[in-house]
């Protein structure tokens, strides 16, 4: 049984980088002596375990075939002698195709090291191209590091993946999560890298403009980036009911207008200040101009207001009540 550091974690060691993360490879181990020892498995697909002591990843050596379509469409396979060459081979790019052992020797049978000096982003083997997700991984990867090259290859890989349709196979969760480690390291640069790589289609099919500035909030920028595109940017995309509330009530801010009539105002406020949606509208409020500002001290007024004395009315009157009550304090602020 022997250990590695690999990936992420060696590549970022060779370029003088602090990683965030270590992921281990174990060689010549099995589920049954891993449990053995104190480690956690943690999926049942994949032979994975949790280090009894500092929680890291620690995963059997593996190799994977290709049996379907998407980013699940594999068999795996981690017997005893699979050995780490074998697994680094199914490894997206060179760079990330690295081991170290345990004394700090470097591992190196796809020359990664080579591919770092030299700034090229190369995949590993043909594995690249079964396995669709690394089309949107690539174009992290030139996010991160954006003065390497795409190695010709890899290239011609990427166009063999865009003509077989098998992103569209992908799940919408494994794209977002996917997506969200591009926007942490700029999410700007990250979809104009998306769209030069023509991977737009078909989870960005209505992406054609980018603001010159985004907040760094995931959220908060996804929202800034969708209203530049009229609302439609990525909406395959919106699984969580978080984000979908949070762009929901920013579009209706944005669309809010100080010539709006009173009874459109009063039912903006209606919403505004009801329990689902008043907190993401105080959150939101930074993030807009005057216009919006000015909106404020109505919102205040009414939630200074208590309605409990209209407790035991009848739902309809209760809310047409709390209705003419916001009413009085819209026209009041004309």
């Amino acid at each position: 049984m022997k250990i590695y550091k690999v990936g992420g974690a060696v590549r970022d060691h060779i370029m003088g980088i602090r990683p965030n993360d270590c992921d281990w490879v174990v060689v010549g181990s099995t589920p049954e002596q891993m449990k053995s020892l104190g480690y956690k498995q943690v999926g049942a697909d994949f032979p994975v375990f949790l280090h009894p002591e500092t929680n890291e990843e620690y995963a059997l050596a593996r190799t994977e075939k290709k049996t379907g379509k998407g980013y699940s469409g594999f068999s795996v396979q981690y017997e005893k002698n699979i050995s780490l060459e074998e697994d680094l081979l199914r490894r997206d790019l060179t760079i990330n195709s690295i081991a170290m052992s345990e004394d700090g020797q470097i591992i190196d049978p796809y020359n990664g090291v080579k591919d770092i000096k030299n700034k090229i982003l190369r995949h590993t083997s043909e594995a690249f191209y079964e396995d669709p997700l690394r089309a949107l991984r690539l174009g992290r990867f030139k996010t991160k590091f954006n003065d390497f090259v795409i190695h010709e290859d890899t290239t011609e890989a990427l166009s063999k993946i865009l003509l077989s349709g098998e992103i569209a196979h992908l799940t919408k969760e494994r794209v977002l999560q996917e997506v969200k480690k591009g926007f942490e390291i700029n999410p700007l640069k990250y979809l104009q890298n998306i769209m030069q790589l023509n991977l737009s289609t078909p989870w960005f099919d209505d992406l054609t403009l980018l603001p010159e500035t985004v907040s760094n909030d995931f959220v908060y920028s996804w929202c800034q980036i969708s209203q530049l595109n009229d609302f439609n940017f990525a909406h395959r995309l919106l699984e969580s009911n978080h984000l979908k509330t949070t762009l929901n009530v920013w579009q209706e801010m944005h669309n809010y207008s100080l010539q709006s009539e009173v009874d459109d105002k009063v039912s903006f406020f209606q919403k505004m200040t009801s329990p689902k949606y008043d907190k993401y509208f105080v959150n939101l409020l930074p993030h807009f101009d005057l216009t919006m500002q000015s909106c404020k001290k109505i919102y205040e007024e009414i939630k200074a207001i208590d309605f409990s004395y209209l407790a035991n009315l009848d739902p309809n009157l209760l809310y047409n009540e709390k209705k003419n009550r916001i009413k009085e304090i819209v026209e009041k602020n004309e």
